[in-house]
């Protein structure tokens, strides 16, 4: 018990140390070039990187992933989607954008800019639809109403709160990601259960 203990503090503490050099050469740099983060924002990051390098450690050193670190990992990663929603920045700023053209005249302009920030959009809701896919056998259409739901209601939130643009371009893109997190999701577990099959014949 107190040998786990130790591993388990030895790892974290090594995580927590290359978390903070990858912030501190890399991270930082590239999270100025797009916006000025809040420091709740900055530390959520840093918390949530840390645990997946420690989860993914640990996984490895036991060779098994325990179904309470994918828990953890998934509140962590929500709380990190909420702070990038509401507190990415250290100013309050709001606007409208309600076409979704607007996104062509972005590339034009401005790139490197707009691809990643397209990317990004996609792939911040990726992961909670692999992971909602995974937990709720419900039906496609109503796990889809569902996810427009809470992302209208977020955008809604950030232009009243003044903590963002309600912008059809984000929910479009972050409904994408979401659709392509639960396809990964079912075809991942379709190819789990036909080794599972394979491995029982």
């Amino acid at each position: 018990m107190k040998k786990n203990i130790l591993k388990n503090s030895i790892v974290f503490i090594i995580c927590l140390f290359i978390t903070y050099i990858i912030f501190y050469n890399f991270v930082s740099e590239l999270l100025i070039r797009f916006m000025t983060p809040s420091v709740s924002l900055y530390i959520g990051m840093m918390v949530f990187v840390t645990i997946v390098l420690y989860v993914l450690t640990i996984s490895i050193i036991n060779k098994e992933v325990k179904e309470i670190h994918i828990n953890i990992l998934a509140v962590l990663y929500f709380g990190l989607v909420i702070l990038l929603s509401f507190f990415k920045m250290t100013s309050n700023f709001y606007g409208l954008n309600l076409n979704p053209l607007s996104v062509i005249g972005d590339f034009k302009e401005y790139f490197n800019h707009t691809l990643l920030q397209v990317v990004g959009n996609i792939l911040l809701y990726f992961p909670l639809g692999a992971f909602v896919k995974s937990r709720i056998k419900g039906n496609n259409f109503r796990l889809l109403m569902g996810f427009l739901l809470y992302i209208l209601i977020v955008e809604t939130m950030q232009y009243i709160l003044h903590r963002g643009i309600f912008d059809i371009n984000d929910i479009i893109l972050n409904t994408l990601g979401f659709i392509i997190g639960g396809m990964f999701s079912g075809i991942a577990n379709k190819f789990h259960m036909q080794r599972k099959a394979e491995n029982y014949s």
